[in-house]
């Protein structure tokens, strides 16, 4: 049979099986904006035997090129058996053979992954050994997108735009191109801390701190106001306790940038990160014609010193 068949006011095309027990139907709509033509090519279509009457799943279908969209056993289980490119405009580019089951292609191109605003986007990486062995994770409850290898979270680029470790072991290896040891910087933090000079009472009590991996650098303006007992030798309280150390007289040398009304009269002043310890103590010149006494009683009424230096932390 040649031409056009017509079905009208009822919209519908009824077509019986072999034997005449089930039917297929085909609906066209109460209306449509425009005349429509649908060109069925030369292709396979499995429709399913089984499902309710609006079951429209395909379960294999054949392109004009013969190409088999899907030559699994079902939908879940395909296999495409070749990469599928998206392609919106011809670049020109060529595609990596490392990264062609999926290309987007186009003048500006992209990819979106849209999720509940209280869940989580996902792009996972696995193999025959885990199929979560690391994934990139969009976190929208707070907005930030954490690096998952090796089976756990390893860093977090918060909402802000600042990369946060899961542990605190965690770090950049600088100046090296293999993860040794040395190379590894794990640790800043910057701070205040208030010393202690035995039982005084203070005008000004002021230290600052920086520390950059095992260095801490720091600043100190002590200005005693009335010192009541204790030792006159010792500033306690820095913010971490030194490396212990054998070289030379085993402490970490500072400067004193200024002093004035010290306890024993002197010319100058060695202040030391102790080794091991928390805590400064001076040695000192207190004369021209002496050499540097250790252990100077410094501190009195109305002492003041200003201590900066580094030392490094254990």
């Amino acid at each position: 049979m040649a031409g056009i068949i017509e079905v009208k006011d009822q919209g519908k095309v009824r077509i019986y099986d072999a034997d005449n027990s089930n039917y297929i139907d085909i609906v066209v709509p109460s209306t449509v904006s425009s005349n429509r033509t649908i060109t069925i090519p030369d292709a396979t279509f499995t429709i399913p035997t089984s499902g309710g009457a609006d079951d429209g799943s395909i379960t294999k279908a054949k392109l004009a090129d013969q190409v088999d969209v899907f030559s699994g056993t079902s939908l879940n289980a395909a296999d495409l058996g070749a990469g599928v490119h998206i392609k919106t405009a011809d670049t020109g580019a060529s595609v990596s053979t490392d990264a062609d089951e999926l290309v987007v292609e186009g003048t500006r191109s992209g990819m979106t992954f849209l999720a509940a605003n209280n869940n989580y986007s996902y792009i996972n990486f696995g193999d025959d050994g885990g199929s979560g062995s690391g994934s990139i994770r969009y976190g929208h409850p707070n907005n930030d997108l954490t690096f998952y290898t090796n089976g756990a979270d390893q860093w977090t680029l918060d909402s802000s735009g600042n990369f946060l470790p899961s542990a605190t072991d965690h770090g950049i290896y600088l100046g090296t191109t293999s993860a040794t040891a040395s190379n590894l910087l794990d640790d800043y933090e910057e701070g205040t801390f208030t010393a202690t000079v035995g039982s005084s009472s203070y005008h000004l009590n002021t230290g600052h701190y920086v520390k950059i991996g095992n260095i801490v650098q720091i600043q100190l303006d002590i200005h005693i106001n009335t010192y009541s007992s204790g030792g006159r030798v010792v500033i306690s309280g820095l913010p971490f306790a030194a490396k212990s150390i054998n070289s030379g007289d085993g402490h970490h040398p500072i400067a004193c940038t200024r002093f004035a009304n010290t306890h024993v009269s002197v010319l100058a002043l060695y202040p030391m990160v102790v080794s091991g310890n928390a805590s400064i103590k001076c040695d000192g010149l207190t004369s021209a014609a002496q050499s540097v006494t250790g252990n100077l009683e410094t501190f009195g009424n109305n002492t003041r010193i200003n201590f900066a230096g580094s030392y490094m932390t254990a």
